[in-house]
């Protein structure tokens, strides 16, 4: 889980700079504001994303005969995350209440993503 986190914080931050060179004609204090939303939500996103992966490639470990299962369930769940962040981002045309979403998914996948790294390092530890 934690090396696929440090690559999606990665590709993050190579995603931000590409974004702030779309926005920058836009004008500085507007690409600064992009740039903090992106920092928080995408920047986020990627690495709930990427640990959510990471936790199924690790299970896929422990139980060999479903591995490419529970690979692609994790993807797709992964996947599933990103794009119904992407879509409340889209849906509401109030920026706020848009954030108010997006902030309650981003939370409630952290808490799960928490919950998925201890029961990673418990299993971990009995093969100590």
């Amino acid at each position: 889980m934690i090396y696929m986190v440090t690559a999606a914080l990665g590709f993050a931050a190579i995603e931000n700079v590409l974004v702030l060179l779309n926005v920058i004609p836009n004008g500085h204090g507007y690409a600064m504001g992009v740039l903090a939303l992106r920092f928080i939500g995408a920047t986020f996103l990627h690495a709930l994303a990427a640990a959510i992966t990471g936790y199924f490639l690790a299970i896929s470990w422990f139980f060999r005969r479903h591995a490419i299962k529970l690979i692609l369930v994790g993807l797709t769940i992964a996947t599933g995350v990103h794009f119904l962040f992407n879509m409340l981002l889209q849906l509401f045309q109030d920026n706020l209440t848009a954030l108010i979403y997006s902030t309650g998914l981003l939370l409630t996948v952290a808490y799960i993503v928490a919950r998925l790294f201890n029961e990673t390092r418990k299993r971990d530890s009995k093969f100590i």
